[in-house]
């Protein structure tokens, strides 16, 4: 059967939270992406509200505000463009203009509404939580003190003893740059097409490609059982637990 090789740390890693007690366990909460927070559950943002700056909108040369309740630039009745149709007034690049105001561009991820710049509440599931190096995410958790299982050679990944009666393979995830497809063009010599839209860099082997990264698919062995074959969804391996 497969065997197990504790590994040497005790400690639990530092993220972003207080530790706590899991299954017995002095643990800290895993970390989640960038202005989410791990509530013990999930990675939750809250909504926040930011003012846009404003600025007076200016007309073009020639032209003012010279109508009442209107918001267009009108040409000056004495020069030789007081036919042209009224205009809107300019902003500074990417200032939007509401009236006779420039509101300031908003934030990446954030919605202009009007005056304000409004960033949604959101919520994302364990699986955006991660723990550094040397520790494993267990729920939304990250445990530094675990059993390591032995498995063949030639099987990717790294597999940890879960449930008393299987090893099953951690996450692991490499992050690749993607660009669009050239329409009616193919990739950059050295990359591969992804999702029939996407090019980017190929995967290591046994990798899965997905938009913007490569992943390891879940593979669980079972270590109650005494089976001549290891199947995981990239591959047949040889388990030499089963001739011992």
């Amino acid at each position: 059967l497969v065997s197990a090789l504790v590994l040497a740390s005790s400690a639990s890693v530092a993220v972003q939270a207080e530790s706590s007690q899991h299954d017995g366990q002095l643990v800290k909460l895993a970390q989640c992406p960038e202005g989410y927070v791990n509530n013990g559950q999930k990675c939750i943002r809250e909504r926040k509200v930011i003012t846009r700056d404003r600025v007076e909108a200016e007309c073009p040369p020639g032209m003012s505000y010279r109508k009442r309740y209107t918001f267009k630039c009108h040409p000056d009745p004495k020069s030789r463009n007081s036919r042209a149709p009224p205009q809107k007034p300019h902003c500074p690049e990417n200032w939007d203009v509401h009236g006779k105001d420039c509101h300031s561009p908003c934030p990446k991820g954030y919605l202009a509404k009007y005056g304000q710049c409004i960033l949604p509440a959101d919520t994302l599931s364990t699986k955006f939580m991660t723990c550094l190096s040397g520790s494993r995410r267990v729920q939304s958790f990250c445990e530094g003190q675990h059993i390591e299982c032995r498995v063949a050679d030639g099987i990717p990944g790294t597999f940890y003893f879960k449930d008393g009666n299987r090893c099953e393979r951690d996450a692991s995830k490499v992050n690749r740059e993607y660009t669009l497809k050239p329409k009616g063009g193919d990739c950059a010599d050295g990359q591969v097409q992804v999702a029939g839209m996407y090019c980017q860099d190929p995967c290591p082997e046994f990798y899965r490609a997905r938009k913007g990264k490569c992943e390891l698919p879940r593979c669980v062995i079972r270590t109650d059982r005494r089976e001549e074959q290891i199947m995981c969804p990239e591959g047949t391996f040889p388990n030499p637990s089963a001739s011992s």
